[in-house]
């Protein structure tokens, strides 16, 4: 029984991490691109 409350915190832990990293590299990429194409 807890082995498999660890395994489902671990699991719904990982999937909010790799939800955050994605939202992070999204938005430096939009910034990098945004960025890029401002005339100086």
């Amino acid at each position: 029984m807890v082995r498999k409350y660890f395994r489902f915190k671990l699991k719904h832990r990982v999937a909010a991490c790799s939800v955050l990293q994605t939202i992070v590299s999204v938005v430096g990429l939009v910034l990098t691109l945004v960025l890029w194409n401002v005339p100086t």
